[in-house]
């Protein structure tokens, strides 16, 4: 496969195609131009920008900032030529030479033969320094063809879009002018007379609506990086990117935390800053935002105190579900619809989620103009019920949210509440779901709803516990969600409940069941969905928890089993072991020492008996001469004398599990054990 062996990056400021004598001449034409920005991104004049440093204390540093970066550019230019590259990817943006609004893409791989500089065309009368440095981005004579690489060109579109990304195409310009100055710097200052093959990939960094946030420009950049490793070739590539970091308005801060991150192999400032300093202070919130309540139905705050209180008592913890949104009517709506996205009418979006639709939520925008303080209120949003005693909270949706926000605010939260507990309550893709994991997530919910079979448990959780995934994603077990109903659960009748029960409380250290779960509702809105009918997201719920068949005493005969058997408390432990029947499955957890040592068979069929033969693990089995062993199921109180290594079992719909407690060889366990 090719290798990504180099990387290199140069502005392609006009200034560094001038010698320091036309540098006036760049000053009288900035003090005429009406478009600046300062720091924040406020228009502001070239006299007010002067006020703000000493502007000629700054030009007599020319002549030597001039200097050293023609030499730079010279160095720059010998380390492409020494690395001895295949071919080179440039990354660049495009300043409406070839894009306008009519087809303007966030990202475009570019991937002809050949890509085309053209010559310089000014209008009549344009001054000579102008002149001078534009010229150095085009051909001083006639249009050229310089060779592109067609084929990694389009291995790395079709490996972006594999990586969610839905990046343009295009196999030659969109306009007759050549190729834009961010790849004509690279050609003319940089690559010598016989130029490599380059890879273009243009990325939108000005013009609205559709500019990249820093956050996926980073992504990106790793799955191009990924995308090279997997090209079937032997051939060195390099990546360069061809432009500037502040622009007219330096922020050297800015640059030289950029630069130290990027030196450092630190992605954080790049994915997650939003053009603030590493170690500046958000602004604070108004005074007087409403911090947390409780709806009137329920009672009041402190109704909600005795409940936490009373609860801490009988030694169970609180947690709440995090979700944050609004409803059309509330107070945040008025006070600061600024928070919320828009459309262009001015109206604010409802919530999305597809296929669903929330015409009866506001999303809430978390990288709006004022982010600052909408961020400072919603984390004293979660300052407020961990203040009433609550520390574990299932986070709604966080894949739909800023990123940057939840790494901050879990690390803030977390200066004052060290013990909180954060799960990640997100149903997305893999990589999402372990990305979120790795930014400060305790838990996470997993793809558990969706496996049933044998073959795919033992795969998905092998993955989970015998992988790297184990070194920061804790999965938690959800049997059913507020929003998740499977199939499953809905055809398999009371059998489908114990099973995925026993299967969620042993395969897992940690599980959860959404309520209802306990009297068997298994009804959807409506055929084919995964949705309740008579969801509680809509309406209070007061169900009979005393009504005849339920679930109720299985589910705290099990949680007392992993109460008092380590094995169950740790995930690394788990092994699978055979049976001769597809439909049950078995597997054993032990603690370090092998002092606690359990097996579970699980039958997975919900509606008929299933037997057969299972493995125990019988080189952690302390056995008696004539190879027996006492096995008990926790379970009923069973006991069964079993020998040797596969023993025979027979589970119904009414008892599709054994959690047998078997006798552990001291010292035997050859397993990673530990959380």
């Amino acid at each position: 496969m090719a290798q990504l062996v180099a990387a290199f990056g140069s502005s392609h400021s006009p200034a560094l195609n001038s010698p320091a004598e036309d540098m006036a001449g760049h000053a009288r034409r900035d003090a005429q131009y009406q478009g600046h920005l300062d720091k924040e991104g406020n228009r502001v004049s070239f006299e007010e920008l002067s006020r703000q440093s000493d502007f000629s204390a700054e030009m007599e540093k020319i002549a030597p900032r001039v200097a050293a970066c023609g030499a730079h550019i010279a160095r720059l230019a010998q380390a492409i030529a020494g690395a001895r590259l295949d071919a080179l990817i440039v990354v660049g943006d495009d300043q409406k030479e070839q894009y306008l609004e009519d087809n303007l893409p966030a990202f475009l791989v570019y991937c002809g033969k050949t890509i085309a500089n053209g010559v310089l065309e000014l209008p009549p009368g344009a001054p000579e320094y102008w002149t001078k440095a534009r010229s150095q981005y085009h051909e001083p004579d006639a249009p050229r063809e310089y060779r592109a690489f067609p084929a990694l060109g389009r291995h790395i579109v079709e490996s972006l879009v594999e990586s969610d990304f839905d990046v343009s195409y295009a196999e030659r310009l969109a306009k007759a002018g050549g190729e834009g100055h961010a790849f004509g710097f690279v050609h003319r200052r940089l690559l010598g007379p016989d130029p490599l093959p380059v890879v273009p990939l243009v990325v939108n960094t000005y013009y609205p609506p559709n500019q990249p946030r820093p956050r996926r420009c980073y992504s990106l950049g790793k799955a191009v990086r990924e995308a090279v490793a997997s090209f079937p070739s032997d051939q060195r590539i390099g990546i360069l990117a061809s432009g500037g970091l502040s622009h007219f308005t330096i922020d050297e801060a800015l640059d030289r935390g950029v630069l130290n991150a990027i030196r450092d192999g630190d992605g954080e400032l790049e994915q997650f800053g939003l053009g603030r300093r590493q170690g500046e202070q958000l602004d604070q919130p108004a005074p007087g935002e409403p911090g947390g309540a409780v709806e009137a139905s329920l009672g009041t705050v402190e109704d909600f105190d005795r409940f936490v209180a009373e609860a801490a008592r009988l030694g169970i913890e609180i947690a709440l579900d995090l979700a944050y949104q609004a409803s059309p009517d509330h107070p945040y709506v008025k006070t600061h619809p600024a928070w919320f996205r828009q459309r262009p009418d001015g109206t604010i979006k409802y919530a999305e989620n597809p296929p669903k639709k929330y015409q009866d939520i506001y999303p809430i925008d978390f990288e709006c103009a004022e982010w600052r303080s909408l961020w400072h209120e919603l984390k004293r949003v979660v300052e407020f019920w961990c203040a009433r005693g609550v520390r574990i909270y299932r986070v709604d949706n966080p894949h739909t949210k800023a990123f940057h926000f939840w790494e901050w605010m879990i690390a803030e939260v977390r200066r004052q509440y060290p013990d909180t507990i954060f799960l990640a309550e997100a149903f997305t893709r893999p990589k999402i779901m372990k990305y979120l994991a790795k930014l400060g997530f305790d838990q996470s919910y997993t793809y558990f709803t969706w496996r049933n079979t044998r073959t795919e448990l033992m795969e998905y959780f092998t993955e989970l516990t015998h992988t790297e995934v184990r070194e920061y994603m804790r999965p938690n077990l959800f049997a059913n969600t507020p929003d998740i109903l499977h199939e499953y659960l809905q055809a398999g009748g009371p059998g489908a409940f114990r099973i995925r029960l026993v299967l969620a409380a042993t395969l897992g250290a940690t599980y959860g069941i959404y309520s209802g779960f306990e009297l068997y509702e298994n009804v959807p809105i409506r055929p084919g969905s995964e949705e309740y009918l008579d969801s509680e997201k809509y309406q209070v719920r007061v169900r009979n928890w005393d009504a005849p068949a339920n679930l109720s005493p299985l589910i705290a005969r099990v949680n007392a089993i992993r109460r008092e058997h380590r094995a169950l408390q740790s995930d690394w432990s788990l092994r699978f072991f055979g049976t001769d029947n597809p439909h049950i499955i078995c597997y054993g957890k032990s603690t370090p020492d092998n002092s606690s040592l359990v097996l579970v068979v699980v039958s997975l069929d919900p509606r008929h008996m299933q037997h057969g033969w299972v493995q125990a693990p019988i080189d952690q089995i302390r056995t008696a001469p004539d190879g027996g062993y006492p096995s008990e199921d926790l379970l009923t109180g069973a006991r069964y004398l079993w020998r040797g290594e596969w023993n025979y079992v027979r589970l119904t719909p009414e008892h599709p599990a054994h959690i047998l407690l078997l006798p552990g060889l001291p010292n035997a366990n050859n397993n990673e054990n530990g959380r």
